[in-house]
């Protein structure tokens, strides 16, 4: 059966994200906020509003509630990205991150993603549709991890020719069964594997092929071959710059892994100079383009 060309994004924990920017942010002191911004988010919204960008046909399936979840699916219809809304139980969680633009860096405030109960859970389940890609994104709560988690997967790739999943913890480890790849930050990989030799963690969770994001930017893939990319040092908010590498990569990826790194991390270092994670200028990312290097293991240039 011809799998369709559209991006199927599929989440267990959307949010509202809201972005404060302010100066020379110190803790336990009172600040005044520069500037504010709400938007649909949470990872997996993220990597959606990116493919959107990039004008990659994609689809998003994800649970709401609440009159939170009411205004997520106004944003999403606004932006014209198409949607399966599952009901859920709880209100839908918000998402803080507090920009400091002086010092250019970026902390996170997440609440717990959701305890799904198993209607919901059923209901995303239902929900899938035949893909050339599915990407699984987002946290999972550990109530979750097992067999629920495991269904929501085995159905996915079912479905899909290509299977990405990014996550962390045990969600993680329980995806290298069923994903093709797995996106886990280079932090999230030696948590889960109790490695910090990161070769050696990449093997834990094999057979899936591991692309890994880096603190610094870039990512490495290992799969048959394995393959760096980096990118020059960027000042901004790094926030969601995980889910523009996934979004890049995946859009690509029909062109091959090089390719497909290449983009990805190109499209994660152009988000950087968006104040709001889950933002590009396809501009930005043309110019990035030409200041990748990519390296395969041994340190060959290929530029």
């Amino acid at each position: 059966m011809a799998r369709s060309d559209v991006i199927q994004v599929v989440t267990l924990s959307p949010a509202v994200d809201i972005t404060y920017e302010a100066t020379e942010v110190t803790l336990g002191q009172a600040h005044r906020v520069t500037r504010v911004s709400s938007h649909a988010g949470g990872k997996a919204l993220n990597v959606a509003r990116i493919l959107h960008t990039l004008q990659v046909p994609v689809r998003l399936v994800l649970p709401l509630g609440g009159h939170r979840g009411d205004w997520v699916v106004s944003e999403l219809e606004g932006l014209g990205i198409p949607n399966s809304v599952v009901p859920a139980p709880r209100e839908t969680r918000t998402c803080l991150t507090v920009v400091d633009v002086a010092s250019a860096t970026a902390t996170e405030f997440n609440e717990q993603p959701p305890e799904l109960d198993e209607k919901s859970l059923q209901g995303i389940v239902h929900a899938l549709q035949d893909a050339d890609i599915t990407i699984v994104s987002g946290s999972v709560h550990d109530s979750l991890v097992g067999l629920g988690w495991e269904h929501l997967l085995m159905s996915a790739k079912k479905c899909s020719s290509t299977l990405i999943v990014d996550t962390s913890g045990g969600a993680l480890a329980a995806a290298r069964l069923y994903a093709d790849y797995l996106k886990p930050n280079a932090r999230e990989l030696a948590s889960v594997t109790g490695l910090s030799d990161e070769v050696s963690a990449v093997r834990i969770l094999a057979p899936a092929t591991i692309l890994v994001s880096k603190a610094e930017g870039g990512a490495t893939l290992y799969g048959p071959e394995i393959l760096t990319a980096s990118a020059p040092h960027r000042v901004g908010n790094p926030t969601g710059a995980g889910d523009a590498l996934v979004a890049g990569f995946a859009a690509r990826l029909a062109q091959g892994h090089r390719e497909a790194l290449r983009f990805g991390v190109a499209v994660a270092a152009a988000s950087v100079s968006s104040p709001v994670a889950g933002e590009v200028e396809r501009g930005e990312i043309e110019r990035m383009m030409n200041q990748i290097e990519m390296r395969d293991y041994d340190s060959r240039s290929d530029k």
